[in-house]
């Protein structure tokens, strides 16, 4: 969109200005500078409701206006970039984060001088108030000093149509409130000014540094940032939206076992210590108990018959006794009844006989000899005849 043109000569002597406002670049094809004057001095600028349009001087060159120039794209500065009489209009100043951000314009920007008006961002500017003779919007421009009997204010319904948020002016320097919003709504947070609503932000934005769970989209709705893989829960390890596990305290994961190792809850363990023989660890048949089973006597005193043998905890099983000539392991063998028979020479000499039998200690019979001739054996002892 083209904005008027100013000319502007600047003579030899300074302060001499000479401005002429046009319609159209195009109907001003030729050019002349003044006398005196040097080439490419002679200039144009495009000049908007709200002043010059930046980047747009072209210079009179042997005559002619050197090649258009279309005003700049729209930026978000405050300023009417583009010359269409509109200041960071077409969402320039848009923001993809939580909160829609808004630069609020000045009357300067809006070419006003008197009154109340929005500022474009929900609120309001205060441009003064007019001289003496003359009237806010008197001359038939709202918030513009003039001349003139008076100004009628707008009615709502007329002045808010289309809109159903924050101020907007009357038409003559006052302002009128088209309403407010609720929820997660702003006044022009969906990129409309005085309209009610909201930009959700993006779901890369919102799950950024959480990977499990609901979150919020800023405008009443949710993202899923995802789930997580047990023993992980979303926010177990204490940040919330995030995978994690929190071990239970050793003290409890041990409470009531006394050796081995039990699962701390998150995937490792706790060592709840150690057993002393006989006993070893869930021996007596609780897990993680230090104990011990004993054997059954009947086990322990198979191919026994006496005696005391161990029952594999630190007792003892009795299995019996012996009678007669027999002793508990008398024969050589542990915990059997036995009797080993003496030898002669040993049984003999126990009750001191030289010659006839005696008992070898386990009911036989032993020889401890004979006598000599002329002698007899009488009572185990030789005597003459």
């Amino acid at each position: 969109m083209w904005c008027h043109l100013v000319n502007v000569m600047r003579a030899g002597m300074a302060g001499t200005v000479l401005a002429f406002i046009f319609l159209s670049a195009s109907a001003y094809a030729e050019c002349f500078p003044a006398l005196g004057q040097g080439t490419g001095t002679l200039t144009t600028v495009c000049v908007g409701p709200n002043g010059e349009c930046p980047v747009s001087m072209r210079q009179c060159v042997n005559g002619q206006w050197a090649n258009e120039i279309n005003a700049s794209v729209e930026v978000c500065n405050g300023l009417d970039d583009d010359g269409d009489g509109l200041i960071d209009e077409d969402g320039v100043c848009r923001s993809d984060t939580l909160t829609c951000e808004c630069q609020p314009g000045t009357c300067a920007q809006l070419g006003l001088n008197c009154g109340s008006v929005p500022d474009g961002c929900g609120g309001a500017l205060d441009c003064g108030g007019c001289p003496a003779g003359q009237a806010c919007g008197a001359g038939g421009t709202p918030n513009v000093c003039g001349l003139g009997n008076g100004c009628i204010p707008a009615a709502p319904s007329s002045a808010c149509v289309g809109k159903n948020c924050g101020l907007v002016a009357d038409g003559c320097g006052g302002l009128l409130s088209c309403g407010t919003c609720s929820g997660n709504d702003s006044c022009g947070g969906g990129g409309t000014p005085n309209v009610c609503g909201c930009t959700s932000i993006s779901e890369s934005f919102a799950c950024t540094g959480r990977n499990c769970g609901q979150v919020s989209n800023g405008c009443g709705g949710t993202y899923d940032c995802g789930s997580c893989v047990g023993p992980q829960t979303c926010g177990g390890g204490g940040t919330a939206n995030v995978c994690g596990c929190s071990p239970i305290p050793k003290a409890t994961a041990c409470e009531g076992k006394n050796c081995g190792q039990v699962p701390n809850g998150c995937g490792g363990t706790y060592d709840c210590g150690s057993c002393v023989s006989p006993q070893t660890c869930g021996g007596g048949g609780t897990a993680n108990v230090c104990g011990c089973s004993p054997i059954p006597k009947a086990t322990a005193c198979e191919g026994k018959n006496c005696g005391q043998v161990p029952n594999g905890c630190g007792g003892t099983h009795d299995c019996g006794s012996c009678s007669g000539v027999n002793s508990c392991g008398g024969g050589g063998i542990p915990n059997v009844c036995g009797c080993t028979p003496m030898p002669a020479s040993v049984a003999c000499a126990l009750v001191e006989r030289e010659c006839g039998p005696s008992n070898d200690g386990c009911g036989g019979i032993v020889n401890c000899g004979s006598c000599s001739s002329g002698n007899i054996c009488q009572a185990g002892v030789c005597v003459e005849r």
